[in-house]
């Protein structure tokens, strides 16, 4: 049973079965179910496998099915490409691009990042991949480190669309609270007072991946538990609120950064920066030569981090998946 006859371009990527696969161990695991490390056999291609037991997650199929409708319509180098889905015993597996250098969560746990020509090269990548969405009328609506991957060649991948939407023209806001406390704008937050949120809830999010590389958490999670960043983040109505109570000003970072941030942060989601417009901003419209190797040697200095840590991955090949 295959949910979506949108693939990647090229056929020898597609799967249709897991006959098509060899499954290897297990690298996540989250609201939307278990993934995996694999290959396609015919071609030695490393995949993602996304594994959903729909007798115990039901409620979810319409929001993966959802998900699977997104990624299949996508075509661009920062948006983690789609192979197939198909059911096998009570099982729902989507297969997707594996990106191998982890997420920027996890490259975090080493430390914040020091260097802002990286960050504005990290930011810029999302910044396409989302001003791609928006100009298709689709919301990300939950842009977080973890959905933000990275290969071992430095390239920048958004992923997890799970909680995404399609705007229709008639319907031009999302009535639905969704997302991740600390990365969530005021709109999102009171969308029934608001009359929901659209694009610009993810320029607000993407402001929050951004505070959250500087500093190494997202603004307010050092100070306070999710709920009552929800409270504190949902009473910013009036301009700079939000950016005095983080303290924006107070953070080690340059006036170029700052200022790319208060773009982000702007409480009147009208007047708030679309990822079109801040693509044109100084902090990322700067020379971003050679930055990918400062990305990869992010990846190193996670790598270094865990072996003196004692952090230890377990690999164990999967022969039987039921």
């Amino acid at each position: 049973m295959t949910l979506s006859s949108r693939n990647n371009n090229d056929i020898s990527y597609r799967v249709h079965s897991s006959d098509d696969l060899q499954v290897f161990e297990e690298v996540g695991r989250g609201g939307f179910g278990i993934v995996y490390r694999g290959i396609i056999k015919s071609s030695n291609y490393e995949v993602a496998i996304k594994q959903i037991d729909l007798e115990t997650d039901q409620s979810n199929l319409i929001d993966i099915n959802k998900e699977i409708q997104i990624i299949s319509d996508c075509r661009l180098p920062q948006i983690t490409s789609y192979y197939g889905s198909f059911v096998k015993n009570y099982k729902l597996w989507v297969i997707m691009e594996y990106v191998n250098g982890g997420s920027i969560f996890d490259l975090l746990k080493s430390g914040p990042i020091s260097d802002e020509k990286t960050i504005a090269s990290i930011i810029k990548e999302i910044l396409l991949a989302l001003n791609y969405l928006h100009s298709q009328g689709k919301i990300h609506r939950d842009l977080k480190s973890q959905n933000i991957l990275v290969n071992k060649s430095g390239e920048i991948k958004l992923t997890d669309f799970g909680v995404s939407t399609q705007l229709s023209s008639n319907f031009s806001k999302r009535n639905t609270t969704v997302g991740t406390p600390y990365w969530m704008a005021p709109e999102v937050i009171l969308n029934s007072k608001h009359g929901g949120h659209s694009f610009k809830a993810d320029i607000w999010s993407l402001g929050c991946c951004c505070f959250e590389m500087i500093t190494g958490k997202p603004p307010l999670q050092m100070d306070y538990p999710p709920m009552k960043a929800l409270r504190l983040i949902s009473r910013c109505q009036q301009d700079k609120e939000f950016i005095n109570l983080i303290k924006l000003s107070e953070i080690n970072s340059s006036d170029v950064i700052k200022d790319f941030l208060s773009c982000c942060f702007v409480e009147d989601p009208k007047r708030r920066y679309s990822a079109a417009k801040l693509l044109k901003h100084p902090f990322i419209n700067q020379d971003l030569e050679g930055t990918s190797n400062l990305i990869k040697q992010l990846i190193t200095r996670k790598s270094q981090w865990d072996l003196q840590n004692k952090v230890t991955i377990e690999f164990r090949a999967i022969t039987d998946i039921k």
